[in-house]
């Protein structure tokens, strides 16, 4: 084990460098992301993106029953566990929204909300 203190070394430089450099390709990978993504206004002007509900697989048969895709406010993908705008919201043992999808939402919960709202689908923005 190596300690270095008082002046920045040759070697601590590079790990900086390095930090930045994953810091931007992660800055990069989510803007692509959000870019392919569908995004739903509203009328009142909330951002809602699909996202799935993340949670726990309880016996074996349930891991390969397909994802419904929800749709979530923008700010509350990645863990929140607030309610999907069909009133769905993640449970105990749920961890709560995975990130954002590429694929457009599959609840028909969710769709008919939209359509209600005047949405056809997601808009790409």
């Amino acid at each position: 084990m190596i300690i270095v203190t008082g002046q920045p070394t040759l070697f601590s430089d590079a790990l900086d460098r390095l930090a930045e450099a994953a810091a931007a390709r992660r800055a990069a990978e989510h803007e692509a992301l959000l870019a392919a993504a569908p995004r739903y206004v509203l009328p009142d002007g909330t951002a809602w993106r699909s996202a799935g509900m993340l949670g726990r697989v309880r016996s074996g048969y349930q891991a390969d029953q397909g994802r419904r895709l929800h749709v979530v406010r923008e700010e509350d993908c990645d863990g929140a566990a607030t309610p999907a705008l069909c009133g769905a919201r993640p449970g105990l043992s749920s961890v709560g929204w995975g990130e954002i999808e590429t694929a457009p939402a599959t609840c028909p919960r969710c769709l008919a909300r939209l359509r209600k709202a005047g949405l056809r689908g997601g808009s790409r923005s």
